[in-house]
């Protein structure tokens, strides 16, 4: 098997983030469409404000199977290439270092990654805490839709409604969070290791 890393290009790798990238774009600007033909008086946009209210969900979901199909395909060269899962990168990683995988901690190379990690335990912190205080703000959010919909607080008659594109992107979100803490708890054990070593406490 080939132990070299995947080194396909770099539109190709991307590719799978191009739709997710357009699924704003699509949702909210078939919406205003919609909105400016609901808007006018003749009997023709009165009609026709629906098709493009229709194709906004429509595109979202078209967007987003394009984009899984997209990053399947980038897998399964990945893994045809020989380079394994991201678990063996970082064993082979850490035994060209000569450090132990409890030692090396998270995986510092960017072979599946469209830009270079960060993986240093401070770096990792810092995402976490931006995280979570982003999580915590959205779940405030979940908390005063929930209480408006059950009529204990007031509710602006022009208040946005959570749409399925809002909702994925809000678990999106959420479940990054506990992913972000995981990575920071193993890469600060490993610098703990490395130092007691006498080792450098960050890997480049």
């Amino acid at each position: 098997m080939n132990d070299a890393p995947f080194q396909g290009d770099a539109p190709r790798q991307l590719a799978w983030i191009l739709p997710l990238l357009a699924i704003p774009v699509i949702f909210f600007g078939l919406i205003i469409v919609a909105g400016i033909l609901q808007n006018n008086d003749d009997p023709v946009s009165a009609v026709l404000w629906r098709v493009p209210y229709v194709g906004a969900f429509v595109g979202v979901a078209a967007a987003l199977t394009f984009s899984v199909i997209a990053a399947l395909r980038v897998h399964s060269r990945w893994r045809s290439s020989g380079a394994g899962s991201i678990s063996r990168l970082a064993q082979q990683d850490a035994d060209s270092r000569g450090l132990s995988r409890e030692e090396y901690g998270v995986y510092k190379g960017s072979v599946g990654s469209a830009v270079t990690p960060v993986n240093s335990a401070g770096g990792l912190l810092v995402i976490s805490l931006i995280l979570t205080v982003i999580g915590v703000f959205l779940l405030v959010l979940i908390g005063v839709a929930i209480a408006q919909d059950a009529g204990l607080i007031y509710r602006a008659p022009d208040a946005t409604e959570l749409t399925p594109v809002m909702g994925f992107f809000l678990l999106v979100a959420l479940a990054s969070i506990p992913v972000s803490w995981r990575y920071y708890v193993v890469e600060r054990r490993a610098q703990k290791l490395r130092e007691a070593r006498g080792l450098p406490g960050t890997l480049s």
